[in-house]
């Protein structure tokens, strides 16, 4: 009895966790990283075979509005080649990972102004 009800139990946990919807950094490091690599680069086998873009990069960034990003993930191709992930990812998880590579090409925080004189080098 107390084996079902462990079993049972584990079976019912991890159900919930597989329908946890992934954070837009896990979908894109589950779906892009491959190709974009986890900093957006695209420093990866993959990335430098197709000559992907680099998403760290404003100015490449720049280049395209969100709603282009979304058709871009949703249906592929475009002039660098780029698989579909409309049968991968559901139109709500779409818009958000969009958003998660635009920080990607966010600039390094700087420190706030009245933080004073940065401490000298030894």
């Amino acid at each position: 009895m107390h084996r079902f009800v462990f079993v049972a139990a584990a079976v019912g946990a991890l159900s919930a966790d597989q329908a946890r919807a992934d954070t837009p950094q896990e979908s894109f490091d589950r779906t892009c990283a491959t190709c974009h690599d986890k900093d957006g680069k695209g420093n990866t086998k993959m990335g430098k075979k197709f000559g992907i873009i680099d998403l760290s990069s404003a100015a490449v960034q720049a280049k395209f509005t969100d709603e282009a990003a979304i058709k871009q993930v949703t249906e592929g191709g475009g002039e660098k080649w780029m698989p579909a992930f409309k049968n991968k990812l559901s139109p709500e998880e779409i818009p958000p990972l969009v958003a998660y590579a635009r920080v990607l090409a966010a600039p390094a925080a700087s420190p706030p102004a009245d933080a004073g004189p940065a401490a000298p080098k030894k």
